[in-house]
């Protein structure tokens, strides 16, 4: 049952969700598109999704679950929203107009940008695993949980006015935020 899973995955189908995912634009604090695009494949796609945030009009987290027997833990897979560099943040990158950090392309076999690596391909991989494994039948002994988050990490120094909001998750500074996610999984 889990080659029928394997055999579900195409790599022409992972290349191209990754190229979509990475082309939408999504440098840290503008992750709203990105994260509305995957909140979609996965309602398509049959995982229930749904947002967690701290307000209905900020930003947001996406979960969605595929639910198992309820005999064994839950296997969750995680990306980042994420891709840093905005085109204006030549301050902190002289480089950061370059295309390759705002865009992403196929050349046979291979997919290149940095949103690829950091975190959209990733992400595609493993969405297209859920996809697989849903598609195959197979149900597994926990829930299978796919997650995409909003930044990479989160460090209130260099955030100001994030304070109050990993404050409210329960966060230790410099901490993902993840106290959310309680009582979901």
């Amino acid at each position: 049952r889990v080659q029928d899973a394997l055999r579900r995955i195409e790599r022409d189908e992972v290349c191209r969700l990754a190229v979509e995912l990475d082309s939408i634009d999504s440098p840290t604090g503008q992750e709203m598109a990105v994260g509305e695009f995957v909140l979609d494949w996965l309602s398509r796609e049959g995982f229930a999704p749904r947002k967690l945030a701290l307000d209905d009009h900020g930003p947001f987290n996406v979960m969605g679950i595929l639910p198992g027997t309820g005999r064994g833990r839950s296997l969750l897979f995680n990306s980042h929203l994420d891709t840093i560099l905005a085109r204006e943040d030549t301050w902190l990158d002289p480089g950061a107009v370059n295309p390759i950090h705002h865009s992403s392309w196929r050349d046979g076999d291979r997919v290149y940008g940095m949103g690829i690596v950091n975190d959209k391909g990733p992400m595609a991989c493993w969405m297209a695993a859920c996809k697989a494994i849903k598609d195959s039948g197979v149900r597994l002994p926990g829930d299978l949980v796919p997650v995409d988050r909003l930044v990479q990490w989160v460090n209130p120094s260099c955030l100001p006015g994030d304070e109050p909001r990993v404050e409210k998750l329960g966060a230790a500074p410099g901490k993902i935020p993840t106290k959310a996610l309680r009582g979901l999984i």
